[in-house]
């Protein structure tokens, strides 16, 4: 089993090109970690109070009570997608 410190799942789009579509996730991600490593107060969160996406990053960084709700990102083997 592989054990990260830190883990950032992120999703983009785009009708032109798949590089514009990652570099859109990159740039999100970039911008979250500079938020979060700006942010002043950490909210502390229960389950009972997530509302959006950032609701359940904040969770999950918080406290490693909630970390096996995650585990499966971790054991799902990767497969190649082959677009046509």
């Amino acid at each position: 089993m592989l054990h990260f410190k830190r883990f950032i799942s992120d999703a983009s789009s785009s009708l032109e090109s798949f590089n514009e579509a990652a570099l859109e996730a990159f740039q999100e991600a970039e911008s979250r970690l500079i938020h979060g490593l700006n942010e002043q107060s950490t909210r502390e969160l229960i389950p009972e109070h997530i509302h959006s996406v950032l609701d359940y990053e904040a969770l999950y960084a918080q406290s490693r009570r909630y970390h096996e709700h995650l585990e499966f990102l971790l054991e799902v083997k990767s497969q190649k997608l082959f677009l046509k």
